[in-house]
């Protein structure tokens, strides 16, 4: 399902930023989703586009001229920075934008509860490791880890005053590490509190990147969990009225991500460090990325005209959360790679990929596959008719007994098989936006604009340096981010994770989507997967404008209370 191959990645690097994406961003944004948040995603776009104009006058044009909105968003898709996703994400934490939404939800729920936990006695006995180390113990002459307070949310529903739960729910936020709080997320937490009464719901407030890089905020979260679980706390007593004995981890995009290291950490924990160390009882993700390193697969071509999360965006986040420096780099020619084959689907015999490096293909590989056929009529007939057939694709294994091994094979032919569909539609892609049919459509004034934007003075992206100086920088993101506590997908342990439940929630439009599917094969506990149609990458956070993303929600809320046994 994944290829990892640097040549690959830079050609198709290359590829995007030539393509022409004025007209999908601005007369054709987001056509393939459902109608209410088409519309909503648009007004989105609009507003992004606005935010990058730079003067009142461009914005006018945002709004009135289709053409010159798609030009700022196609520059921002190519060109996107840091500083910029950090500025625009942070919007959502403006109170008057922060509060409307659950207000206009829930108005002022007095049964409700929400306020600040701080976190003040943060444990010093594991530390995650920096040189991408599995956690340890921390040794005696090691100096003092940072105390900083760790902030989080607290939400509570009290229905029943005489409730004996013990149960929690911690959770952590999307923002592709950067971005965002607990508090921009509240719209739909609150909403799961509704509906799961007296149950506390606890989100970390946790450090962002680049000023907080990895482990920073892994650790921040493991501190938080173990300050949780302790039972003598009385602080976390009086603030909900008991000492936790059971948790639910759960986590949106980066927030999953987190969660899902967390469990990791903690079974490594009683795997290595020899403490019985309380386990959640369940892990929910949410359309979550669980492979940071650089690769391909089928949903990641979405970065190449996706609204929310275009692929400048994500190497932006990347690049932001991973702390790498020229040292790495000379580490890793000294170290045996670590990468688990297991993702890598083995090479048929008449596969046309010439080697099992990381330079497996040619400046000619890339469209090589376009005249074969993927699927037969028939398959192809019976697979839509799959995909069509409820609102939600679940896959549901409850009764998995724990593996002695897991291989997470493919049959011998699935690796033609799955190139003949990836080149396939990267071909489509490239003949749609270079036809000149496709460029008639635009009118001829796009073609000169210029986005103020493009003209500032910013740093160069990362992803925008030439030949040997982005695959050296490649080659440092990939060999940090095989740290299993960063890419989860490849962590070696999951035959002993067979005591934990996992729910995965997807959409059909996510470019995280193969994530979750890979997840769900790997793991050896009761494990359920939630494809939610039309939907896509952050739905949650639009549940007030549409019934769609709101029935996704009630989906999540619904895989809790299966998990609690609540009716």
């Amino acid at each position: 399902m994944f290829i990892f191959s640097s040549d690959l990645l830079i050609k198709l690097l290359d590829l995007f930023s030539n393509l022409k994406l004025s007209s999908i961003y601005g007369k054709s944004c987001v056509f393939w989703l459902c109608p209410s948040l088409r519309r909503i995603l648009r007004a989105f776009t609009t507003i992004m586009a606005i935010y990058a104009s730079g003067s009142a006058k461009n914005s006018l044009k945002c709004v009135w001229n289709k053409d010159y909105r798609g030009a700022v968003l196609s520059n921002l898709a190519h060109n996107a920075n840091i500083q910029f996703v950090k500025s625009f994400w942070s919007l959502t934490e403006y109170s008057f934008i922060r509060d409307a939404f659950p207000n206009i939800m829930f108005g002022n729920c007095k049964t409700k509860i929400a306020k600040d936990l701080i976190i003040k006695s943060r444990q010093d006995k594991y530390v995650i490791p920096l040189s991408g180390e599995r956690v340890k113990i921390k040794p005696q002459n090691e100096n003092e880890l940072n105390k900083s307070e760790i902030k989080c949310l607290l939400i509570i529903n009290k229905i029943n005053p005489s409730s004996n739960t013990t149960t929690i729910l911690l959770h952590c936020h999307g923002g592709g590490f950067v971005s965002q709080s607990p508090n921009s997320h509240e719209v739909y937490l609150r909403d799961w509190s509704k509906q799961l009464p007296d149950i506390p719901i606890i989100s970390i407030d946790y450090i962002l990147s680049p000023e907080g890089k990895y482990p920073q905020a892994l650790q921040q979260v493991l501190d938080a969990y173990i300050w949780l679980i302790d039972p003598t706390n009385e602080e976390i007593k009086q603030t909900i009225g008991f000492n936790p004995t059971q948790v639910l981890l759960c986590g949106d995009s980066a927030g999953g991500n987190l969660m899902t290291a967390l469990c990791l950490v903690l079974n490594d924990i009683r795997l290595y460090c020899h403490y019985n160390i309380q386990m959640p009882k369940s892990l929910l993700c949410i359309y979550t990325p669980l492979i940071l390193k650089l690769c391909l697969s089928p949903s990641r071509i979405m970065t190449a005209f996706d609204a929310l999360i275009p692929i400048g965006v994500l190497l932006a986040c990347l690049e932001a959360y991973v702390d790498i420096n020229e040292q790495d780099l000379e580490k890793s020619s000294k170290q045996t790679a670590t990468v688990t084959n297991s993702l890598k689907p083995p090479k048929p015999a008449n596969s046309p990929v010439k080697s099992d490096t990381d330079d497996e293909y040619s400046d000619d590989d890339l469209f090589k596959f376009t005249q074969l056929e993927f699927l037969s009529e028939k398959e192809k007939s019976d697979e839509e008719d799959a995909l069509t057939e409820d609102e939600f694709v679940i896959i549901d294994r409850e009764d998995t007994q724990p593996q002695q091994e897991i291989n997470f094979e493919f049959p011998n032919d699935f690796s033609v098989k799955f190139q003949q569909k990836y080149y396939s539609t990267l071909n489509q892609i490239k003949k749609s936006f270079y036809t000149n049919s496709f460029a008639n459509s635009w009118s001829s004034a796009s073609e000169k604009i210029v986005p103020s934007s493009a003209t500032e003075e910013t740093t160069e992206p990362w992803y925008k340096a030439k030949d040997n100086k982005l695959k050296k920088k490649i080659t440092l993101i990939n060999n940090k981010c095989t740290l299993p506590y960063i890419s989860p997908l490849l962590y070696s342990n999951f035959s002993s994770l067979a005591d934990v439940s996992l729910h995965l929630v997807a959409a059909t439009y996510d470019v995280c989507l193969d994530d979750s599917i890979a997840m769900a094969k790997k793991w050896t506990g009761p494990v359920t997967l939630d494809i939610c149609h039309n939907l896509p990458h952050g739905f949650l956070n639009f549940i007030v404008f549409s019934d769609e993303a709101k029935q996704g929600s009630d989906l999540i809320v619904n895989r809790i209370k299966q998990t609690l046994n609540i009716d």
